[in-house]
């Protein structure tokens, strides 16, 4: 299982809180538990006076889980915790993830130059609480809870004058904001609008949507509600089809940016396969033959949500489907999004195999009706194959341009990964 180091950092001294053991405490992290979260429940059940500021890293571990690194900013001393210097904790013999992650923390508050990115300041939740006072002209703010918080991305909440309010911050070019504005224009009411937006510091504030997460409503309400959503997700993607002013912010995905991601892919995950020359001819064909077999080529363009997880693809009470976290849209085959949406509530919601397949076919043949296709022409395990395969060459992409998210077995890791993708495409017929 994942666990999470947490660095409970006094600024005064530039100490961290450990146990009798000279460790800092250390949370088991349950499948799909968001860091923020736990260290924020840990510390109410601990009466610890804190406030979590970023993930530092995480360190990769020979059984295949990860240590992650948990900055937390602790603003009351208690006399029951003892502390020892950041320094030490990189330097002694803690254990090479305590000491990695300690030396990330350490090259985070004192690096050669000011770093730009907010998240790396320790006070990052009340800069960002006296932007949001200063520009909506009001006192009346809430603290900062953040929701997620790491090197490339800051999503916080709070509440302005007793109505909820999210603050979203990535490194520039940031633009959420923009492609969220494009989207709401061509389907009104479907994204967060926009409260505030610094241009120049990528900050941008948004309204509450005041929506359910689709797991728990399609839970609720049974397949009904399933095909429901289905339909809903085609509506808003129909809205956008061929819509030029959101094709120019987003990813798009056509058969040589296949082709050329694809390679990219081989590349990255030669040290762990060995490909041949004759294997990778083979998997550039089987990707070419599952986009013609998909008929991709023959569907409408429109926005694609990279991630249509239940949290991001949500329901409000008027029963409309509600979407959040545009951090990566692609823009291309129609289909691609619905056959990501069922993969995911079908993981979420730990659908056995009979039951992803009662469920997952009528919806997906309604999903197809809604999109103006023919049901019979367009298979379902061919168009998830296809997404998938799609999120494979999106995600080496963005990693070869981004930090790494781990400081150590990052490339090795990387590259087993994507060799299993891979093998999966050699495998279809």
């Amino acid at each position: 299982m994942n666990t999470v180091t947490l660095f409970l950092w006094h600024q005064g001294d530039d100490s961290c809180v450990v146990d009798e053991h000279a460790n800092p405490p250390a949370l088991e992290m349950p499948r799909s538990a968001r860091i923020p979260a736990l260290v924020q429940q840990w510390c109410r059940e601990h009466d610890v006076a804190a406030c979590f500021l970023t993930v530092v890293g995480g360190v990769g571990l020979a059984n295949g889980s990860v240590r992650w690194g948990a900055w937390v900013r602790v603003d009351r001393s208690n006399d029951r915790w003892r502390s020892l210097p950041l320094a030490v904790l990189e330097t002694h013999s803690h254990g090479m993830a305590t000491s990695l992650l300690a030396g990330r923390l350490r090259a985070i508050l004192h690096p050669p130059s000011p770093s730009p990115w907010v998240g790396h300041q320790p006070h990052w939740p009340e800069l960002v609480q006296a932007w949001i006072a200063r520009t909506l002209r009001t006192r009346t703010v809430d603290s900062i809870t953040p929701l997620r918080s790491e090197s490339t991305s800051i999503v916080a909440r709070t509440t302005v004058e007793d109505r909820a309010v999210f603050f979203t911050a990535r490194p520039l070019p940031f633009h959420d904001a923009a492609i969220c504005d494009a989207l709401n224009r061509q389907s009104p009411h479907s994204f967060p609008a926009t409260v505030a937006y610094d241009s120049a510091r990528g900050w941008w504030l948004t309204a509450d949507i005041g929506a359910k997460d689709s797991k728990v409503v399609i839970e609720a309400s049974g397949d009904g509600g399933l095909r429901s959503l289905l339909e809903g997700v085609a509506r808003v993607q129909c809205a956008t089809t061929f819509a030029a002013s959101v094709q120019q912010l987003a990813f798009e995905v056509s058969l040589d940016v296949l082709r050329t991601g694809l390679r990219r892919a081989i590349d990255a995950s030669q040290a762990t396969a060995d490909w041949t020359t004759a294997t990778r001819s083979t998997l550039l064909a089987r990707a070419e033959a599952l986009w013609e077999r998909s008929g991709a080529e023959h569907v409408p363009t429109s926005w694609i949500h990279s991630d249509p997880s239940p949290d991001n693809v949500r329901v409000n009470d008027a029963g409309r489907v509600v979407f959040i976290d545009l951090e990566d849209p692609w823009y291309g085959p129609i289909l691609l999004m619905g056959a990501l949406t069922l993969h995911s509530l079908s993981r979420r919601c730990g659908w056995r195999a009979d039951e992803h397949a009662a469920r997952c076919r009528p919806a997906w043949r309604d999903y197809v009706n809604a999109c103006g296709l023919e049901p019979s022409r367009h298979a379902f395990d061919d168009w998830l194959d296809l997404a998938l395969l799609v999120r494979l060459i999106r995600g080496v992409e963005k990693a070869a341009a981004g930090p790494p998210l781990l400081l150590h077995e990052e490339t090795p890791r990387r590259s087993r990964a994507i060799a299993h993708e891979l093998q999966r495409l050699l495998e279809l017929s």
